[in-house]
């Protein structure tokens, strides 16, 4: 135990600065020299700063007039109400832009149908003057009786 509390006085040494062999008066210049070389934190670490106002301003003696309470108030109430009538005006403008938008959509639908009507009345018109369409078995035998005939022609052709 007794080598525990010789440790402590060695870390005392460790950790001050002892002035040996100095005379008197260089260690008391000395000391005040190290308790005056204080480093102050930087501004920004301090949680109060002198140069900036941390307080509020005290209140005067003098009471706020109502009045003045009550045109501030008259006041909020005023752009209060005018912010209300400013985003009621928004949404109706945005209503009537898509009202626009919904009847110019409706016009171009009926716009188009009407077209096909008239394009499929057209049609019915000049139906019965079109040559009509073969169709995949009439071309196939089409096909086959123009092979046959080439054939034909070929065989005629080396009897000469």
């Amino acid at each position: 135990m007794s080598e525990q509390r010789e440790d402590p006085e060695l870390d005392y040494e460790k950790n001050f600065t002892i002035f040996s062999d100095s005379s008197e008066q260089d260690v008391s210049c000395a000391k005040i020299f190290w308790n005056s070389a204080i480093l102050h934190p930087t501004l920004e670490s301090r949680l109060v700063s002198g140069d900036i106002r941390q307080r509020l301003k005290v209140a005067d003696g003098i009471q706020p007039n109502s009045y003045a309470a009550c045109e501030s108030l008259a006041v909020d109430l005023k752009n209060e109400e005018f912010m209300r009538n400013v985003f009621l005006k928004q949404k109706i403008d945005e209503r009537l832009m898509y009202m626009e938008k919904a009847q110019k959509r409706e016009e171009i639908l009926a716009l188009l149908k009407k077209q096909r009507e008239e394009r499929i009345k057209k049609e019915m018109i000049s139906r019965p003057y079109q040559k009509k369409k073969k169709t995949e078995g009439e071309r196939s035998l089409v096909k086959d009786d123009s092979e046959e005939i080439q054939e034909a022609i070929r065989a005629v052709a080396a009897l000469d």
